[in-house]
């Protein structure tokens, strides 16, 4: 294990130490902006030259091939866009509590990533952060997380379940797209958007209580979530989209609580097991009959 020493080549504004080149802020505290090193495992130091380190710039470790472990010091508060994008043999890393910001992509296509706890005051995902992280089995969100950003889990396809803390106000599309091994999802009562292709494909999702105040649900939102059994539409929801539900063919049952949910076309394709439960002269029951889905009116 390397913990990047002192070997300095300085400049007026930027300088490099060891392996690590890095500038100089505003505030007299460093960013690292590149790793020019082939080690496995690193640990970042939290100060260089009395200097603290607190931001790990865009691309630092892009494409960086080698690194599988890398401890991120206690003071960093941001993390750039695509920072270990491509780090394919990238297993491990540690987030400090101090950071606030993940940067769009940060992790984007670490195929041996299987872990991460997201520190407490980072308050988005940002858009892409873990797409096609394949081999991710588990996200630890704080409850500090308001937005979940477009992309931002799309292709995990190793994770299993997500539990979305309560602030969070819509998913974003894609953001959970092709999660082919996610079965449970646990949606806060604060959401009130799903917007398009959120939870596309993600073929073994078995269970999810959409929550009373949600309003809309986006095109192919469950699109081939095709071991749902059974789907409640709560009376809040004003809008379910295109293709929301298309091809959920196991799904058995599907409940519209209010009478008044716009429903667009083909919104159940190929939901060809599904009885719809709904109210009388309701929408609900207007889409059945048009779609010769079988009804039964809520008593």
């Amino acid at each position: 294990m390397v913990v990047a020493g002192v070997l300095l080549t300085l400049q007026v504004f930027s300088a490099t130490v060891s392996d690590l080149e890095y500038e100089v802020n505003d505030d007299n505290t460093l960013t690292i902006v590149r790793y020019l090193g082939e080690d496995t495992e690193l640990i970042i130091p939290n100060e260089i030259d009395n200097k603290k380190v607190t931001v790990i710039g865009d691309g630092t470790f892009y494409r960086n091939f080698k690194i599988r472990s890398i401890n991120i010091p206690f003071g960093v508060v941001s993390i750039g866009n695509f920072v270990f994008g491509y780090c394919e043999n990238l297993e491990e890393v540690n987030l400090p509590e101090t950071i606030t910001s993940i940067g769009e992509y940060a992790f984007f296509i670490c195929t041996n990533l299987k872990y991460v706890k997201i520190p407490s005051g980072v308050t988005k995902i940002e858009n892409g952060t873990f797409d096609y992280c394949i081999n991710l089995r588990e996200v630890i969100l704080p409850p500090s997380i308001q937005e979940i950003k477009m992309n931002s889990f799309r292709e995990c396809k190793s994770l299993e379940s997500i539990n979305i803390p309560e602030g969070v106000t819509y998913i974003a599309d894609y953001a959970f797209a092709d999660c082919e091994s996610l079965k449970t999802v646990t949606l806060p009562s604060t959401v009130k958007n799903i917007d398009e292709f959120a939870f596309y494909y993600c073929t073994n999702l078995t269970a999810v209580d959409l929550p009373e105040g949600l309003k809309a649900i986006g095109f192919a939102a469950f699109t081939s979530c095709r071991e749902l059994k059974e789907i409640t539409i709560p009376a809040s929801v004003t809008d379910i989209a295109h293709l929301a539900f298309n091809n959920c063919d196991n799904l058995l049952k599907i409940s519209i609580l209010s009478p008044n949910t716009n429903i667009e076309r083909d919104v159940f394709r190929k939901c060809d097991m599904a009885i719809i439960y709904a109210h009388e002269n309701s929408a609900g029951a207007i889409y059945a009959k048009t779609n010769k889905i079988p009804l039964i009116v809520f008593k």
